[in-house]
């Protein structure tokens, strides 16, 4: 068995293909069952733009256009192709995101199978074999969940599909000898690295990791490495330009500084703490890599902030050990033979540097690896090779044990996958892994006052009270519940801190009418200001025409108003809209029991 390996076989890489799609689907076979979650709301649900009900170019190319995320118009289109196809269902967009993580999956198979062999210079089974066991690492692993099954970060796994095609492409082009294969893979390279910064701007490393693939790959062995003084300045003068470029943006300097800086105008950390912090928030994601457990992972973490190099101390040690590996990279890349060594090992740092760096985004999210961990995957298979290569003796117990391994992550992925079947789990998860954050108990007490379960969301945002009490989501919150608890003098105080924190959105539109409503009814203000409440359910409506809680407190503050026809026009809507069958069957008891209609007639009870 061990002498098959050694040799190649023309046919097993669609084998092993087939085999490493299979192994996705499988682990993924639960995500149709999934739903819309968070920042889908605003991209998908609310984003009337990508309701294409027929489909056409023209469609599409309207949701391109308005994107809500306007530098991303290629995930916008998929959006709405899968609206169509769908009818609005989330199963529709989580088998697209599921269908792309399968894509990548095998181009990180095909990439990863290129580098082996230029760096072993030579073809085998071994290697196919290598590469694909890598490939189902990278697939397979748990810390991959969040960016196929959060259906939003499509925009991150389409940006890593053209990342990995443009890399590819290139490396194709460089070593083939035929023209027409070389000015394809080319034009295919640089189509991939356009349509990459279309998807999401972590494509913008592309540019610097074709220039790692130069440098690394294409010239593994190549002495001298640099052939002239302009080879040399290509390398160097983009690399400079970029740290200059982000240099100057931590510094506050001219436009770009200050367009960067203003990110931290919704945070509460500054730009020196997320840069001090980051480098342990990288060892953390490794940490997450090494140590796969389930219950490791969640969509809020814990994260203390570094206030300097030695608060914490482990800054300062995250930071060296992040120079280390980059100073051992750069000594590999040296080294004729072990150039593609170093590229696996930059990988990691380069494909961090958007989202790890100075731009003021969340401090973790775990989809930020889907990238990176090609690099960690990538040195795996090397270390295989050179394992297995050492005799019939090790073959059986690397074989089991890479078996081992992939097993156990298809595992931990089929176990994580269903936490993400409803938003009230991955709430509760997000508050058991994150107790200390004022966001993780602010998002499950919000999430419980939508439903009306005001009883389970007062604990949760007192939580967030504590934590952050002038936050303007947990003021509204905490306004609802004093609503719910039939105090709308302390409901009025909080809902307006919440607006002079951060003015207005829908749900406090109609939090606003609802408090209107409650005043009129105790006698505080007069009727007419049901008018006012009219109008606030209005805007709301205007701004999420989807949320179906307003539409039926449009038709509440109607039927106070005494507008019969109207709030009855007005329930007729709410019943055609995607709502439980509970609430369903309550409104229409409410019907039956204060309506009568008669032709064009419409009375109270």
């Amino acid at each position: 068995m061990y002498k098959k390996i050694i040799k190649s076989s023309p046919f097993i890489f669609f084998a092993l293909a087939l085999l490493l799609w299979l192994l996705v689907q499988v682990a993924y076979l639960q995500n149709s069952h999934n739903t819309f979650h968070f920042d889908d709301r605003y991209s998908i649900v609310e984003h009337v733009p990508i309701h294409m009900t027929q489909f056409s170019l023209a469609g599409l190319w309207y949701a391109g256009e308005s994107a809500y995320h306007a530098p991303r118009p290629i995930p916008s289109i998929t959006f709405a192709f899968d609206w169509w196809r769908g009818g609005g269902s989330a199963a529709a967009f989580l088998q697209t995101n599921r269908l792309i993580h399968s894509v990548n999956a095998l181009l990180v198979m095909g990439l990863l199978l290129l580098l082996l062999q230029r760096h072993f210079n030579r073809s085998s089974t071994l290697i196919t074999l290598a590469a694909f066991a890598a490939a189902a690492l990278w697939a397979l692993h748990p810390i991959q969940v969040q960016a196929v099954s959060y259906i939003v970060q499509r925009m991150a796994s389409l940006a890593t599909l053209f990342t990995l095609l443009s890399v590819l492409s290139y490396l194709i082009a460089r070593s083939s000898g035929n023209t027409l294969v070389k000015i394809s893979a080319f034009l295919l390279c640089l189509l991939s690295l356009l349509a990459g910064v279309m998807s999401k701007e972590l494509a913008w490393i592309t540019p610097l990791l074709l220039l790692l693939a130069e440098y690394c790959v294409v010239r593994n062995r190549a002495v001298p490495l640099f052939r002239s003084q302009l080879d040399r300045a290509v390398l160097i003068l983009p690399i400079i330009t970029a740290i200059i470029l982000a240099l100057l943006a931590i510094a506050e300097v001219g436009a770009l500084g200050r367009y960067f800086h203003s990110f931290y105008d919704i945070r509460d950390f500054t730009m020196e703490e997320r840069l001090l912090t980051q480098p342990r928030v990288i060892l953390f994601y490794l940490s997450q890599i090494f140590f796969p457990l389930p219950d490791r992972f969640s969509l809020e973490h814990d994260f203390a902030l570094s206030s300097s190099l030695f608060q914490p101390v482990s800054t300062v040690m995250a930071l060296l050990a992040i120079i280390a590996w980059c100073a051992v990279a750069i000594y590999l890349w040296r080294c004729p033979g072990l150039r593609i060594v170093s590229f696996l090992m930059l990988w990691l740092p380069v494909t961090l540097s958007v989202e790890s760096s100075f731009i003021g985004l969340e401090m973790v999210f775990e989809h930020r690896m889907y990238l990176p961990l090609l690099g960690l995957a990538g040195l795996f298979a090397i270390a295989l090779v050179y394992i297995v290569q050492r005799g019939e003796k090790v073959y059986w117990p690397a074989a089991g044990f890479t078996t081992l391994l992939i097993i156990s992550l298809l595992v931990a992925t089929m176990q994580r996958v269903p936490e993400w079947q409803t938003t009230e789990a991955l709430l509760i998860n997000s508050t058991q892994h994150a107790p200390n954050s004022a966001r993780s108990w602010s998002n499950l007490g919000r999430y419980y006052t939508n439903l009306g379960r005001y009883a389970d969301a007062k604990p949760a945002i007192e939580h967030a009270m504590t934590r952050a009490p002038e936050n303007a989501s947990v003021l509204e919150a905490m306004g609802t519940i004093r609503l719910f608890e039939g105090d709308p003098v302390e409901a009025r105080k909080y809902l307006i801190a919440a607006y002079r924190t951060n003015k207005t959105g829908h749900s406090w539109l109609n939090n606003m009418a609802w408090l209107h409503l409650e005043e009129v009814a105790i006698g505080m203000k007069p009727a007419s200001f049901l008018a006012k409440a009219l109008d606030f359910t209005y805007q709301a409506r205007e701004l999420a025409p989807f949320e179906t809680r307003y539409v039926r407190m449009s038709a509440v503050v109607l039927e106070k108003m005494g507008r019969c026809a109207d709030a009855y026009q007005t329930w007729q809507q709410y019943l055609k809209l995607a709502i439980p069958d509970a609430e369903r069957v309550k409104a229409e008891t409410h019907l039956g029991r204060h309506y009568r209609v008669a032709g064009n007639r419409c009375q109270l009870r």
